[in-house]
């Protein structure tokens, strides 16, 4: 509505991107901004503005200029904001989405396994890898060793819980207590 009240903000175009299209909620959410004047008058004390943070500029005729901010992510999910340019002859705004992640979490649950188990016994040992986070885990390896024997698994991206069995035979176990970790 103001972009039309005033009569010279057709002569500037703005222009707004964030680096990427998501953040995790401990990263700084940037924002970079390209501004330029395409009439034929100075264009002086224009306020660039994003989240209540504001730099302020001038731009010559057929003068470009960059503006970028840095923003501690907020609220989670997807973010609708604008970015404005404005003084008293032009007003601008550039629409932007992005979303906020919170940060990936993993928790092992329902581990299972016998007390004990004789030397020719086979025994199940199970467990729950569970997906805490909205946002899904990447690039997880589980490792699951025991006296010196590991196995591994490569999980690129967890959309949902995982359970895993191991089947193992007592003598694979060596007397006493086992370390498993």
């Amino acid at each position: 509505e103001e972009e039309k009240e005033k009569k010279y903000s057709g002569n500037v175009v703005l222009s707004c991107q964030p680096i990427k299209n998501e953040f995790y909620e401990y990263e700084k959410v940037q924002i970079n901004c390209l501004a330029k004047n395409v009439g034929n008058i100075f264009l002086d004390d224009l306020d660039v503005c994003f989240e209540n943070k504001c730099n302020k500029i001038s731009l010559g005729i057929s003068q470009t200029k960059n503006v970028s901010f840095d923003i501690g992510a907020s609220v989670l999910g997807i973010k609708g904001s604008s970015v404005t340019l404005r003084n008293d002859l032009v007003s601008k705004s550039v629409e932007l989405n992005y979303k906020i992640n919170d940060v990936p979490r993993i928790d092992i649950e329902e581990l299972n396994f016998p007390v004990n188990v004789s030397y020719d016994e086979k025994f199940v040992i199970s467990f729950t890898l569970t997906k805490k986070s909205e946002s899904n885990p990447k690039n997880v390896e589980v490792i699951f060793a025991q006296n010196g024997f590991e196995k591994k698994w490569n999980i690129d991206e967890m959309t949902e819980n995982r359970k895993f069995i191991l089947d193992i035979v007592g003598n694979q176990l060596k007397f006493g207590a086992n370390d498993y970790k």
